[in-house]
């Protein structure tokens, strides 16, 4: 019985251990966020991904996806079509409310590229003729 609860104990302080390793990484990621350190940040955030979808962390899988986008917001053109791949790719990965997060994030990004995208997506151009009233 002695033994039973040791062995117990040593598996939720190895638990603990992980956990807060992995809040630890989440919150050097933010701050590279918060200091202008995108690229490295995005990078960590793919190690991030590549870790929880070998796991199968549905939440982490959707939180490295979400600060890669925030990463990328800052300093790679046409983030925004990136994003939406991007939560495209993971939402067969997701589960329970983690999948409506992405759809969500998914629609906003969607979005974005909508409002940056205007002209192009309803095949506008501009003129130099001013409108006629």
């Amino acid at each position: 019985m002695k033994q039973l609860l040791t062995l117990v104990l040593i598996c939720c302080a190895s638990l603990l251990n992980a956990q807060s390793k992995h809040h630890t990484i989440w919150q050097e990621i933010d701050t590279l966020i918060a200091h202008g350190h995108y690229t490295t940040a995005y990078n960590k955030s793919g190690d991030m991904l590549k870790a929880a979808k070998r796991k199968g962390d549905s939440h982490s899988i959707l939180k490295a996806v979400y600060k890669q986008q925030i990463a990328a917001a800052a300093y790679q053109e046409e983030h925004t079509a990136k994003a939406i791949k991007a939560y495209q790719d993971i939402v067969p990965r997701l589960k329970g409310a983690d999948k409506g997060m992405a759809y969500m994030l998914l629609a906003n990004a969607c979005q974005d590229y909508l409002n940056r995208n205007r002209w192009k997506i309803r095949q506008n151009s501009a003129t130099d003729k001013p409108a006629e009233d």
